[in-house]
């Protein structure tokens, strides 16, 4: 959720968390940083979560720990050597010129938001491609075995008593989503819905084929979305009077919303 613009959430102080590849892992500790930073917990804990995640047999990507990254912040020499190194200044030259003239896909600006430049869409297919083969390789496959991730999710939000929690679907592309009930994925996604809302009580389901995954207009690839189309998102989880293309689903209305999308799979076969 790293294209989420921290200042897209209705004049809210946000900060925005996400990085490349999380894991509903490593949550907790980045909660739990805040907390020591700050002094006390934060209000809102605003948490998107990725489908992929669901498969066990996919173990992330070869990044630090999160302790890594913690230490590093709180070394009072750190910010001082990252000043001073070599990769500091070529950063800064690379940010020059891509503020004079943009050529890479997205990169973050100095109010740490990430911006995108938007692909052509004789280009874009080309993208899209790739990430369906990457999809198909890696998550939705045949190398593809859910993982029950109640008790991670219980962690997380045990550790955090005194903030609320909005819950919400990363919405993946429509083609994504199409290659994902063609992997047979269905039931392991609607019995992922069923363990969010067991853990957090509801969540804001922007998966499926709908006015936001359906407009290619919306996405750079297969699965990151412009941060344009992000403010949709946030809007939709936390303004009451916006048409939210995100359904709000909890315990109540779970089996007709897990029927209605068994329906429109099995009309879509015919």
């Amino acid at each position: 959720m790293t294209f989420l613009a921290a200042t897209d959430f209705n004049g809210k102080k946000a900060f925005n968390f996400s990085v490349n590849a999380m894991m509903p892992d490593e949550y907790k500790d980045y909660a739990a940083f805040f907390r020591k930073f700050n002094g006390h917990a934060p209000k809102i804990i605003i948490v998107g979560l990725d489908f992929f995640s669901t498969n066990g047999n996919f173990h992330g990507y070869e990044y630090s720990a999160p302790a890594e990254y913690f230490k590093n912040a709180e070394d009072p020499f750190w910010r001082y050597f990252t000043l001073l190194s070599l990769d500091s200044f070529s950063y800064s030259i690379r940010n020059i010129r891509q503020t004079i003239r943009p050529n890479k896909l997205n990169f973050y600006d100095r109010r740490l938001i990430k911006t995108a430049v938007v692909i052509p869409e004789s280009a874009k297919q080309n993208f899209v491609d790739k990430d369906l083969s990457m999809f198909k390789r890696d998550f939705y496959g045949n190398t593809y075995r859910y993982r029950d991730l109640r008790e991670v999710y219980g962690e997380f939000l045990s550790d955090n008593p005194y903030s609320r929690f909005i819950v919400f679907t990363t919405p993946d592309s429509l083609q994504l989503w199409k290659l994902l009930l063609k992997e047979g994925r269905l039931e392991d996604y609607l019995r992922w819905l069923g363990d969010i809302i067991e853990i957090f009580g509801e969540v804001y389901d922007f998966m499926g084929d709908n006015s936001f995954t359906s407009n290619s207009d919306n996405y750079m690839d297969g699965h990151h979305f412009y941060p344009q189309a992000g403010k949709i998102i946030s809007n939709g989880i936390m303004s009451q009077s916006f048409k939210s293309p995100g359904i709000l689903v909890n315990k109540r209305n779970y089996p007709a919303h897990s029927s209605r999308i068994r329906s429109l799979y099995s009309d879509s076969k015919r």
